[in-house]
């Protein structure tokens, strides 16, 4: 159980700090089959025992509840698909403060990120700071992310959280866009499984979905009336605020039982397909879009998450950024371009230089092991604003 642990909260004299732990994804890589080519696909879980039992019953993976941390496991029997399913099994919003880590450390097992933007662990309290995590960290990488009602109270409780989600992002971003790094078409899906009280009535999804949202934004204006200038929003305003950052948003009934631990009942069967079948559904899309990554680059991505959440939860962390961190592109290419410009004649600045410019970035573009991102995601974070700077038939001519 320990050596899953992925992501915990400490705090170390004066700093709160990330602790990432190395050993949860080693593991992972000795049961893979092919690391280098495989495309995990990870699904998020974030409960208490209801989400345990869950774990437990369907993905046949023992867990203790009360861990209050962030766990990564590989579910099995998916060792040797194409896209793996990775399980995150989320409670570190259940710490009810940030203990102290009076460990000695051991290099190569763990990296300790002091989280620069809170230096004071009395700042945030242990729960909220897990949501930032969550949100920073956690969903970006999700294909689904699994909250369970049961566990926070209700289906209110969930509808609280994701109403923080979504106006923490909305007041970041301006528009809500907490995923705008990823490709549209391509966000996680949430589903909200909560038990069917009603064992005699017919389970309506839809139904219970419109309703859940309804409780979503009935949460969302409540937080926005103790903020100046900030009007409730609509129907439509909040249907777009969720789309902006999630792919879908559905409720789904668990069977129902007297004690806190799920029963094995049939339907978890049924349940487990439809979690299965949304994640691949995500997953075929992402891969469409170029940003489905093998097992090494998700390892080496996670980490450089686990930083820039440490410097910083103003920016949202960004795929095709975050690959040439080692390796950047040149800061002097509006200089550089600029330089070539002045030594052709206008009307050769399309024929000549042009082609020329655009052979150099696709070049520099296809750095050694990295992920290979579609050319527009690479051009449009990389090398548009240098050359918006010049010709406007040169920009137009590289793209």
């Amino acid at each position: 159980m320990a050596r899953s642990v992925w992501l915990d909260l400490r705090s170390r004299k004066e700093n709160t700090v990330l602790q990432e732990h190395h050993e949860a994804f080693k593991l992972i890589r000795q049961e893979l089959t092919s690391p280098d080519s495989q495309t995990p696909q990870m699904i998020s879980l974030i409960g208490g025992k209801v989400k345990t039992s869950l774990m437990q019953d369907i993905f046949a993976i023992k867990c203790i509840p009360g861990h209050n941390k962030i766990h990564l496991r590989l579910a099995p029997p998916h060792d040797k698909t194409r896209s793996p399913i990775l399980l995150a099994d989320c409670e570190l919003h259940r710490a009810s403060h940030i203990g102290k880590d009076l460990r000695i450390r051991v290099p190569g097992y763990e990296d300790q990120h002091i989280l620069q933007w809170h230096n004071v662990p009395e700042e945030l309290d242990a729960s909220t700071l897990a949501k930032i995590l969550y949100t920073q960290v956690v969903i970006p990488f999700s294909t689904i992310v699994c909250l369970f009602a049961d566990d926070f109270g209700g289906t209110k409780g969930v509808a609280q959280i994701l109403a923080y989600w979504l106006l923490t992002e909305w007041q970041k971003g301006g528009k809500g866009k907490r995923f705008m790094t990823l490709p549209p078409g391509t966000y996680p899906r949430v589903i909200i499984l909560q038990r069917w009280q009603d064992a005699g009535a017919t389970y309506d999804e839809k139904l219970a979905t419109v309703a859940f949202l309804r409780e979503v934004h009935q949460e969302v204006n409540t937080k926005r009336s103790g903020q100046i200038a900030l009007r409730p929003l609509d129907a439509a305003g909040i249907e777009d605020l969720v789309k902006e950052n999630f792919g879908d948003i559905c409720l789904l009934a668990l069977p129902n039982s007297a004690a806190e631990v799920i029963s094995l009942h049939p339907y978890l069967e049924k349940l487990h397909r439809r979690i299965l079948h949304e994640s691949e559904n995500v997953q075929i899309l992402r891969r469409a879009a170029k940003i489905s990554f093998t097992a090494t680059h998700l390892e080496a991505f996670f980490s450089l998450a686990c930083k820039h959440f440490a410097n910083t939860i103003e920016e949202s962390f960004c795929f095709v950024k975050a690959s040439r961190i080692f390796n950047p592109p040149s800061v002097n290419l509006a200089t550089h371009v600029s330089a070539l410009l002045k030594l052709n004649e206008t009307e050769l600045h399309i024929k000549f230089a042009a082609p020329v410019i655009a052979s150099a970035i696709c070049l520099d573009s296809l750095t050694p092991q990295m992920h290979q991102f579609d050319a527009q995601l690479v051009f449009d974070r990389h090398y548009a604003d240098a050359l918006q700077k010049f010709n406007t038939t040169i920009y137009i001519g590289h793209r």
